[in-house]
């Protein structure tokens, strides 16, 4: 019989990166979306949410609504200015026959965080250990810790089972042992979600469980190998590309080596699995528009947003010269004015992805999302990095700007349209510039050369 599913997040849910101490339109918009991934979460019956410092940048009232509204925050060495906890240290859950604990654990802040104190995370867990172990078939901690002390308290707390990680560089990690303790951790920011199967008995130490055969898995080795090989000669990968790649497989190659290594000796020995066993999966979230109650609240995020940012919109005079200079409205002349002299290469950008980037903002709904806009227009010299106020002129870009157009690459083209003969455009747009939007957090595997080539306009 298959034991019910217990749902946990180890934190750095809310925000990639703690809010700034200005309360400004990105903020504000940052707040919005977290209270929507709260009732998200909520929905989804989630049994245990870890904090990391950058969510306790929400402050003090967003956190004392969510606890109203018994959302399932852990966390043991979180208090307040008069040394109270503010937020449940553990949470017990039941499955099947098995009692577990869970402790939540938080890593020490970067910057100040006003109204919290994070205390020092090895007397918190002392103390819950102690709490729980007599009465907990299992403990788990919800950690947001770095993988150093993640490390140390598989080597210093054999009474822990397992560690669920929430790193900030949001990458996966094969779950690693080292004494009793079992340590796991899925990508950021909802990209991948991890599943781990495990059986559980009183003692023995983890045991990677696998349902192929040897022979099974020896093929999957030489294909990694094979795969390793040819990487190797690759000499167009390089930099973080290549280092990823190479990690994934090689990881992917210890973990399976492991398992040939157990069933060889399992078989020999003719043992059934060891007392503890797990499997572990990360499996990729695929975009797509939700429905049910998480496509209400996803709605409601998105109406929230536009409604605040139109407002704010209302206030700007697209005349104001600091909107001219940052937006370059005396230098870009905007994509129709290619078109007369450029048909061919203007057709041909039509059929490319970059011609559709605003439209397919605007069918998303997130066409006021000034965290959006930047990588979905022409935006001047308006980036992603800019301040709010910045970031708010984009809502006043023509609509032949509303699009990824020639001048994005090429540089802004007004000069070229008054001297064509002596002023001229870029002939390729560098990689410094495709970075600016194609980052390892949007596209994970972008090539700077293969994308290149997608979007090379004909030549005359």
């Amino acid at each position: 019989m298959q034991q019910p599913l217990i749902i946990v997040d180890a934190g750095n849910l809310l925000f990639k990166k703690a809010l700034s101490d200005s309360k400004g339109i990105s903020n504000t918009t940052a707040l919005i979306t977290a209270y929507g991934l709260v009732r998200a979460y909520k929905q989804m019956s989630y049994d245990a949410v870890g904090i990391s410092s950058n969510d306790l940048s929400a402050g003090t009232e967003f956190f004392r609504r969510s606890i109203d509204n018994s959302f399932p925050w852990v966390a043991a060495n979180i208090y307040d200015k008069k040394a109270n906890l503010l937020f449940s240290p553990h949470i017990i859950k039941k499955s099947g026959n098995l009692t577990i604990g869970i402790i939540g654990l938080t890593g020490a802040a970067g910057n100040n965080i006003e109204d919290f104190v994070i205390s020092d995370w090895r007397k918190s867990l002392r103390k819950q250990i102690a709490l729980l172990q007599k009465n907990c078939d299992m403990l788990v901690v919800l950690s947001s810790l770095n993988l150093s002390e993640n490390k140390e308290i598989q080597r210093n707390f054999k009474q822990i089972d397992i560690i669920v990680s929430a790193s900030q560089k949001g990458r996966n990690i094969q779950p690693q042992t080292i004494q009793n303790g079992l340590l796991i951790q899925g990508g950021g920011r909802g990209k991948y979600i991890g599943k781990l199967d495990i059986t559980r008995n009183s003692e023995g130490s983890w045991h990677l469980a696998s349902p192929q055969s040897p022979d099974y898995q020896k093929n999957r080795l030489r294909s990694i190998d094979r795969q390793l090989k040819q990487l190797a000669k690759q000499q167009s990968l390089t930099g973080k590309d290549f280092s990823q790649k190479m990690d994934r497989l090689r990881s992917s190659r210890e973990i399976i080596s492991k398992q040939i290594a157990q069933q060889v000796t399992d078989l020999t020995e003719k043992k059934t699995l060891s007392a503890k066993s797990y499997k572990s999966s990360f499996l990729p979230v695929k975009p797509k528009s939700p429905t049910g109650k998480i496509g209400i609240i996803v709605q409601d995020i998105k109406k929230s947003i536009n409604t605040f940012t139109r407002y704010q919109r209302a206030a700007l005079q697209p005349g104001d010269p600091a909107v001219r200079r940052a937006l370059q409205n005396d230098e870009i002349a905007g994509i129709s004015s290619c078109v007369p002299c450029h048909e061919k290469q203007a057709e041909f950008w039509k059929n490319t992805r970059h011609s559709n980037a605003y439209a397919t903002l605007s069918q998303q709904g997130q066409s006021f999302n000034l965290q959006c806009l930047p990588c979905h227009v022409t935006a001047g010299k308006v980036i992603h990095s800019s301040v709010d106020s910045e970031l708010l002129f984009l809502l006043t870009l023509s609509t032949d700007r509303q699009t990824i157009g020639c001048e994005v690459c090429h540089g802004p083209g007004n000069r070229h349209l008054l001297s064509p003969d002596e002023v001229t455009p870029e002939r390729l747009p560098s990689e410094k510039i495709c970075l600016q939007c194609h980052t390892p957090d949007r596209d994970n595997n972008f090539d700077y050369q293969k994308k290149l080539a997608t979007i090379a306009c004909p030549v005359d």
